[in-house]
């Protein structure tokens, strides 16, 4: 561009291509594409815009005729803005233990975030743990997506708690930012179909709420979230775990990485995991009063399956992932 007398212009571009030391996972349509399946660096030797995916890790699900812990949280934040060069500090969200017993709630997953030197940090929430048959504590309020509730017939109703409210973004960093989060597990039987103690909910995925029991209904996962156009494979993300169930199947994991609820000796079939995941979900286990829930799927922020009545343990949460792109 010139200006008066011919003389150039200086202008600057907010859309000037960030460049990172290290080597990209793979190309696509015009785009590098750096994935970090753990916690760790990228370098960047100069400022410039980029974009961001970030799944939070999944809840692990309860124990004993529980319910699914939730799919993590997923951000998308896209024409983010460095404006100088320097480290971007990225950590990925492990995915939260099942419970082990059943006066404890499944533990709940890790945030994922990123985090620089001149740079707003972009968090992506947790899913919560699912809920154990005795338990009487209630989820916290760190996860975005809350966990299913256990079946209600000792020390709780059956009601699933809230989700938390899901992270909120507008600006930051000179990016546009779409949030998945904020839904609800499903409930227990308790009071609902006889018997009362025939399963809990489905655990909260980034992308619906999980899925009460009913006379027809056993507790899947809530759907996790698709993301388009990040790369050849659209996945899903943050499917729910399924519940565990004592006379019909267990609760199917959600769609994007859900572990399966076990089923126990009572005539049911365990929960299927959740796939059109970058790692499907497990199945549940069964037949016994001991089988376990099954994992959320690695790198989905997937929930875990409610453990079976009677002693059954929860399935671990899927761990998240952080994506990170720019222009070639």
């Amino acid at each position: 561009m010139f200006g008066l007398f011919g003389y150039p212009v200086m202008t600057s571009f907010s859309t000037s291509r960030i460049t990172f030391t290290e080597t990209p996972t793979f190309e696509y349509n015009g785009y590098a594409y750096h994935e970090l399946s753990s916690s760790g660096t990228l370098t960047a030797t100069s400022p410039g815009t980029f974009d961001v995916l970030l799944v939070g890790g999944g809840g692990g699900g309860g124990d004993n005729n529980a319910g699914g812990g939730a799919g993590g949280e997923v951000v998308i934040g896209t024409g983010l803005t460095l404006s100088s060069g320097g480290t971007i500090t990225v950590t990925v969200g492990a995915g939260g233990a099942g419970a082990t017993v059943d006066t404890a709630l499944g533990i709940n997953g890790g945030a994922s975030s990123i985090a620089a030197t001149g740079l707003t940090t972009i968090t992506a929430k947790s899913g919560q743990g699912g809920e154990s048959r005795k338990a009487t504590v209630a989820n916290d309020d760190t996860g975005s997506n809350s966990g299913g509730a256990a079946d209600g017939w000792e020390a709780n109703d059956g009601t699933a708690s809230t989700g938390n409210s899901a992270s909120s973004y507008t600006n930051e960093n000179g990016g546009s930012y779409t949030v998945h989060g904020g839904n609800t597990g499903g409930n227990g039987s308790n009071g609902v179909v006889s018997p009362g103690y025939r399963g809990g909910g489905g655990g909260a995925g980034a992308g619906g709420d999980g899925e009460s029991q009913t006379a027809t209904e056993d507790g899947d996962g809530g759907v996790g979230v698709q993301v388009t156009g990040w790369g050849s494979t659209d996945y899903y993300y943050g499917g729910g775990g399924g519940s565990s169930n004592y006379q019909i199947q267990g609760g199917d994991g959600g769609i994007g990485g859900g572990g399966g609820g076990a089923a126990n000796s009572g005539g049911s079939s365990v929960g299927i995991g959740g796939g059109s995941a970058r790692n499907s979900g497990a199945d549940g286990t069964g037949v016994t009063t001991s089988s376990a829930g099954g994992a959320g799927g690695d790198n989905t922020g997937g929930g875990g399956g409610g453990g079976a009545y009677t002693s059954g343990n929860g399935g671990a949460g899927g761990s998240g992932i952080v994506v990170i792109r720019h222009k070639i």
